[in-house]
């Protein structure tokens, strides 16, 4: 506790500190009226204004902070749960392409096989007119004449 005796140009501050007590001796140097509505204080009083106003700017500050970390874990969830949707859609096109892929294989192959089975029927069917061919040839000229 502090004890402040105002005696025109001095001023006489006692601070108890347990057992003893603290002697101050203040002469004053200059003395300078202010408004009350006055927007700067000079010394103390000014410098408390000035640090209040700092500690509003912090505030918002903070606040600007932790609206800002909120905006970006959002995002950053958002970005993963974009993520694992493109890889979900990107293995089902895969599958689906690969299902694609096996249903034209398929389609081929059945091709091929009808195909082939009509080449070796066509391949007959040539056998069998080549040798009508070759017995009509044979029964309009004999042999040997």
């Amino acid at each position: 506790m502090k004890y402040l005796f105002d005696m025109g140009e001095v001023w006489h501050v006692y601070a108890d500190m347990g057992n003893q007590w603290i002697y101050y001796r203040l002469e004053q140097v200059s003395e300078e009226s202010i408004e009350k509505n006055g927007t700067e204080l000079p010394g103390p009083l000014g410098r408390l204004d000035l640090l209040k106003q700092l500690e509003e700017q912090n505030q918002i500050y903070k606040e600007q902070k932790e609206a800002y970390e909120k905006q970006y874990y959002e995002m950053q969830k958002t970005l993963e749960e974009s993520q694992i949707q493109m890889q979900q859609e990107r293995e089902h096109l895969e599958l689906q392409k690969k299902k694609e892929i096996d249903y034209m294989k398929q389609q081929f192959e059945a091709s091929y096989v009808e195909l082939k089975e009509l080449a070796e029927k066509m391949q007959e069917e040539g056998r069998v007119w080549r040798q009508r061919y070759l017995d009509l040839a044979y029964q309009v000229s004999p042999k040997g004449k």
